[in-house]
């Protein structure tokens, strides 16, 4: 009996366990819904680097610089204080008188310091205030003391026993030490008064400080410089602005000062070309005529101060400086070096890392590795010095 009804079961169980496992969607195919699932997107290709030539030709190495129109003596104003200056009185291209303000500086935070020092001075004399009132209380009461305490002997009846006199007696010596006791000095080992003279002292030094206001114009003539911008902080003697002096306009250069990197690779007679804010279209030719010392060649037959730190510089056409303002913008360019048979490469094609400079060359289809150096450099050639040679393929990063 138990058998059969174990067959029941399969016959029952099989038919419906493969009518669950059919074959075959029972709605219809399935189909893409782009609002409900990602989009796959399409793996990117790899980008190819960029491949040079190293090239053999010119390569010029040039130095551009700004300078301005200016007379040939010039006078700095420098700052006769360490601080912070606050606002200018001038602008470039204003005429002063020597002794005008040209800039002002700002003593908020000494100000400041000078309140927080008074305060700490006036605290202490605060405590030495009310130590002084609290000793003279004191005072008050042991001389009350020693004047009851005489008083009681001078009242004494007569025929009072020697004891009681006795004890009067010892009550007026207990008064008089602790007169002697409390009538002292309230700062005894001149700690407090120490701190405060120490306070006051650099109270004094800040104050010192702020009376000097201003800066003011070191001689007659027009602005041609500010050295610094407003907020700027500087230090005593530092350099605040350029004055080309009014007697000497009629001798106008232009006029820059430069880097000593940059004064190291000039010298006097090089050309230039130079193009004046006024008229930047126009190039005008001209030459160095003056290097500052050391630099110069000797010699000072322009007349320019020997302290003069400015490179000078002048026109072909001198008259051209008649036309054009003091203080005038001018764009100046000379040509430091030339190779007239370079190797050279682009910028991006040279690679540096961990202060090595190398290139990657293309060597039947493999990539090698040469170290160079860089020589030249100017209108986006850079010369390379090294194992290479002209017509070689450089693979870029």
């Amino acid at each position: 009996m138990k058998k059969l009804s174990i067959s029941i079961l399969f016959l029952v169980l099989v038919p419906l366990a493969i009518s669950a496992c059919g074959y075959g969607p029972v709605t219809g195919p399935r189909r893409f819904n782009p609002a409900t699932e990602p989009t796959l997107v399409p793996t990117s290709q790899a980008v190819a680097p960029p491949i040079y030539t190293i090239e053999e030709g010119v390569v010029t190495e040039r130095l551009t610089f700004q300078a301005r129109v200016s007379p040939r003596l010039e006078s700095e104003t420098l700052s006769p204080i360490s601080g912070i200056i606050s606002e200018f009185d001038v602008s470039v291209g204003d005429f002063v008188t020597e002794g005008d303000r040209i800039a002002r500086f700002d003593f908020s935070s000494q100000e400041e310091q000078i309140d927080q020092l008074q305060s700490e001075i006036d605290a202490r004399q605060a405590i030495l205030d009310e130590a002084e009132m609290e000793l003279a209380a004191e005072i008050e009461r042991a001389t009350l003391e020693l004047e009851i305490a005489q008083l009681d002997l001078d009242l004494a009846p007569a025929g009072t026993a020697q004891a009681q006199l006795d004890l009067l007696q010892r009550k007026i010596d207990l008064a008089t030490a602790e007169l002697t006791r409390v009538n002292r000095e309230v700062d005894p080992d001149g700690i407090i008064s120490a701190e405060m003279a120490e306070l006051q002292l650099q109270i004094d030094e800040l104050v010192q400080q702020t009376e000097i206001r201003s800066i003011s114009a070191s001689a007659d003539g027009v602005v041609l410089a500010l050295a610094v911008g407003r907020d700027s902080r500087v230090n005593a003697e530092q350099s605040i602005a350029v004055i080309g002096q009014l007697g000497s306009i009629d001798d106008a250069s232009v006029s820059a000062v430069l880097r000593s990197e940059d004064l190291e690779r000039m010298a006097e007679g090089m050309l230039v070309e130079m193009s004046f804010s006024s008229d930047l279209d126009n190039v005008v030719n001209g030459s160095i005529v003056r290097m500052p010392y050391p630099y110069s060649t000797g010699g000072n037959k322009l007349g320019f101060e020997d302290q003069d730190k400015a490179v000078r510089i002048l026109p072909d056409d001198a008259s051209i400086l008649d036309e054009v303002k003091i203080g005038e913008l001018v764009a100046v360019t000379l040509q430091l070096d030339q190779n007239n048979d370079a190797l050279w490469l682009p910028a991006e094609a040279i690679r540096e890392f961990n202060g090595r400079t190398f290139v990657v060359v293309l060597e039947d289809n493999r990539e090698k590795r040469v170290d160079v150096q860089k020589g030249l450099q100017g209108d986006g050639r850079i010369e390379i010095l090294g194992n290479i040679s002209a017509g070689q393929q450089v693979i870029g990063p």
